[in-house]
C-alpha cells in the first residue's frame, strides 16, 4: 500500500515538472496539476503508474489550452521554486538557461511537448509518440524542426549579446 502512494505521488510531482515547463510559473502549474488530479478521477481513478504516457497527454493538452487562452508575459527560469536545479542549468549558468527558456518560447506547441520530453525527460520517440498519440516519424520531425529553430533562435540571441 505504501508503495503505491509513493508511486501516485511520484506521479503527481511528474504532472507538476511537466506542467510548470510548459506554464513558467508555480502557479500555472499548481492548476494545471490540480486539472489533471480531476481528470483522473472523473477517468474512473485509472492506475497511476501505468498511465503516466495519458497523465503527460492530459497534461500537455492542458497547458497548451491554457496558453492559448491567456500567454505568458515574462518567462521565468526552467526548473520549478525550490527544487534542485538540474546538472545542465547549473552548469552553463543562468544566462544561458534564460536564453534557453526565451528560445524553447519560439517553439510550437507540438515541438516544445516533444523537445522537452527527450531532453529534459530522456523519453524515447516510442513513448512520446504513444503519449502525444502521434506516429514516430512525426514526433522525429517534431523534434528535429525544434532543435534547428533553438539553433537559430540561440544563435540570433548570442549574437544581440
Amino acid at each position: 500500500m505504501k508503495r503505491d502512494i509513493d508511486l501516485q505521488s511520484e506521479a503527481w510531482a511528474n504532472v507538476y515538472r511537466w506542467a510548470y515547463r510548459f506554464m513558467r510559473n508555480h502557479d500555472g502549474a499548481l492548476d494545471a496539476t490540480q486539472e489533471v488530479m480531476l481528470r483522473s478521477v472523473q477517468h474512473g481513478g485509472a492506475n497511476i503508474k501505468n498511465d503516466l504516457g495519458w497523465l503527460r497527454r492530459i497534461t500537455v493538452n492542458h497547458c497548451i489550452d491554457a496558453l492559448r487562452k491567456k500567454r505568458p508575459v515574462a518567462v521565468e527560469e526552467l526548473e520549478p521554486p525550490n527544487r534542485q536545479p538540474s546538472p545542465v542549468s547549473e552548469a552553463i549558468g543562468t544566462e544561458a538557461a534564460e536564453m534557453i527558456a526565451a528560445a524553447l518560447e519560439r517553439l510550437t506547441e507540438q515541438q516544445r511537448a516533444v523537445v522537452i520530453a527527450k531532453t529534459y525527460d530522456g523519453e524515447t520517440f516510442a513513448k512520446i509518440a504513444e503519449s502525444m498519440n502521434l506516429s514516430i516519424g512525426t514526433v522525429k520531425t517534431h523534434y528535429l524542426r525544434g532543435l534547428s529553430t533553438l539553433r537559430n533562435v540561440l544563435g540570433k540571441l548570442r549574437e544581440d549579446r
